[in-house]
């Protein structure tokens, strides 16, 4: 970062990767004239002049021997500004700009604070002016008994199929179920409420919400599933992924299951009805096209079970990994929770597995999808994330901020007003 300049000027600069790009940051400059001018990185108005003595090679023989003398707390500076100031990070480990997102913006002030005690959220007033009126942000009133939940980001083609699958799902389970549909920041052009009107006649008939979240933020999974069991307006939730399909009897499994008709879970006829509230599925039997595999994030829980935790830890985002296992992990070491995996059951009862969509998947007939994104591919590298996971089990400590983003309701049609 040092510079001996050319026959006119010298200088020092720095450079800070900030969001894949490299900026360039003059901090002093040295005219041939001796008039020295301190420029203040970030502070345009910030500039001073003054005059020195002697030539530019022997100020900037002195600058070279300051530095060499505060080496240690610039190499922190710099490693804590490359590693935002993230102490799961390690320092060895720094994303190239082609790994990067190009929009990749800061988690925002959290707009909850979890309380531990009372197992609800509280709003944080020195977040935002809108602190209050986001967190209790009145959801889409309904009288259905199961929200099927799932997050969307700039995934056209398998929301498409989504929309198929959904048509062809029981009168039974479609009154039972409404759908709500977080977009976790899709680039304009590419959002959910787009490709839903796009197709109005098609997916009118179908019961579906949609949250924006405005920050476009870094796997954001946590955060996204938060807001979802946060805006969600029923007692249960079925959580999928985009890229799962759901077939028509499995879902009538599903709502079986939050009807306590099947088998002899935890809370049926022997306990107490209240006790099946505390029941988590989770691994529901899956087919990936070559093998049967239960899927990691795939659930079925009650609205109060998932807070009852805390939710999802806000801290994971930013890298991959170690979202459906932190929270599995709080659930499993909850004494009052009830993890149950499902797959044992479905297989007893022949109920067909959910079926990996391939990455690349055609529209389906009858739909129109929005033109491809040509977007970026984030790096999948969980070492950050398991180290973390590995000190916070140790700890026993997890983040209570929740809701580190803005967001708003996306109105498609005016049944959603």
């Amino acid at each position: 970062f040092f510079s001996m300049g050319d026959s006119q000027t010298c200088g020092i600069t720095t450079q800070r990767k900030t969001s894949g790009s490299v900026q360039t940051h003059l901090l002093s400059k040295l005219p041939r004239d001796n008039s020295l001018q301190i420029m203040v990185a970030g502070h345009n108005n910030a500039k001073k002049s003054f005059r020195r003595p002697g030539c530019c090679v022997i100020f900037s023989m002195f600058v070279l021997l300051l530095i060499l003398d505060t080496t240690e707390v610039l190499r922190s500076t710099f490693v804590a500004l490359q590693n935002n100031n993230d102490p799961y990070d390690p320092a060895s480990t720094t994303a190239t700009a082609t790994e990067s997102k190009p929009t990749i913006q800061e988690q925002f002030c959290n707009i909850g604070i979890f309380n531990n005690y009372t197992k609800q959220v509280d709003v944080n007033p020195e977040c935002h002016p809108n602190s209050q009126k986001l967190l209790y942000m009145k959801g889409i009133l309904t009288t259905k008994k199961i929200t099927f939940f799932l997050i969307y980001y700039n995934d056209h083609h398998h929301l498409a199929h989504q929309l198929q699958s959904w048509k062809n799902f029981s009168q039974d389970a479609l009154q039972e179920i409404q759908f709500l549909i977080v977009d976790d920041g899709s680039a304009p052009g590419y959002t959910a409420k787009e490709l839903l009107q796009a197709n109005y006649n098609y997916a009118e008939s179908i019961d579906i919400v949609i949250y924006y979240i405005e920050q476009d933020l870094l796997w954001n999974i946590g955060g996204a599933r938060n807001l979802g069991f946060w805006m969600a307006n029923t007692e249960w939730i079925f959580m999928s992924d985009a890229d799962i399909y759901i077939p028509r009897e499995t879902m009538d499994y599903v709502v079986r299951l939050t009807n306590q008709d099947v088998e002899n879970f935890p809370g049926n006829a022997k306990n107490p009805a209240t006790q099946y509230n505390f029941n988590v599925f989770v691994k529901f039997q899956r087919y990936t096209g070559t093998i049967l595999k239960p899927h990691p994030a795939a659930m079925l829980l009650t609205k109060s079970s998932y807070w009852y935790v805390g939710g999802c830890d806000e801290d994971f985002v930013g890298s991959y990994g170690y979202t459906d296992p932190h929270f599995r992990y709080k659930v499993e070491v909850d004494p009052i929770l009830h993890l149950i995996n499902v797959y044992p059951h479905m297989d007893k009862h022949k109920i067909p597995p959910l079926v990996t969509l391939a990455d690349h998947v055609d529209c389906p007939p009858m739909i129109q999808c929005l033109p491809s994104f040509e977007g970026y591919k984030a790096s999948r590298d969980v070492k950050r994330n398991q180290k973390m996971f590995s000190q916070k089990v140790a700890k026993g400590e997890w983040s209570n901020k929740v809701f580190r983003y803005t967001w708003h309701h996306e109105v498609w049609k005016w049944s959603n007003l």
